[in-house]
């Protein structure tokens, strides 16, 4: 069992200890309640913020810490807009220390923020990445050689690309540049 699932599971014995059905949770958090069924059922994995609004209806404090961790901290990102570095990341003591190199807001990724939390840099990554309700997502995570949704991990592997723009990130060491990452290698741009 993942750490999410962990928690998840810590998440439904807390609400089950106050007599709290999942109706009543739902409510207290603003979701419906086939959200909170589904969480607990684990068809689908919450997000960090979702993990942390029901832990505060609940009324308890989860230590997500192993969510986002340890593996990260020594890792250097690079975003980039094409070959244009936009900005450099570093990530210490489970923190995201954030150089920004330009502030044009076409090509910038990051908001204007010196540094941030890994949850929210795993929740920006997550915008890169395949929706995790997907019906076949845990296919497509087989296929990346991951057995849980991790935004960072996928963006890692997937360099976060779209098809709709020319921003893309570079897990340091690596020596790829736009024209072997860029998914509209048949077109002129």
């Amino acid at each position: 069992m993942d750490n999410t699932a962990k928690i998840v599971e810590k998440l439904r014995e807390k609400r089950k200890q106050l007599g709290l059905s999942q109706k009543e949770l739902a409510a207290r958090c603003g979701m419906p309640q086939s959200t909170i069924g589904r969480i607990e059922v684990h068809i689908i994995t919450p997000q960090l913020s979702t993990i942390m609004t029901i832990a505060e209806r609940l009324g308890c404090s989860i230590d997500v810490t192993d969510l986002t961790q340890s593996k990260w901290n020594g890792t250097e990102i690079v975003a980039y807009w094409q070959d244009e570095i936009t900005a450099k990341v570093k990530i210490e003591n489970n923190r995201a220390y954030i150089e920004r190199l330009t502030d044009d807001k076409m090509k910038q990724f990051f908001p204007p923020m010196e540094s941030m939390d890994l949850a929210l840099l795993s929740e920006l990554f997550e915008t890169r990445c395949w929706d995790r309700g997907r019906g076949d997502i845990d296919e497509i995570l087989k296929r990346f050689g991951l057995t849980e949704y991790d935004p960072m991990e996928l963006v890692k592997r997937t360099f976060g690309l779209s098809y709709n723009d020319f921003k893309w990130f570079k897990f340091e060491p690596n020596i790829l540049r736009w024209k072997h990452v860029n998914p509209r290698r048949d077109e002129d741009v």
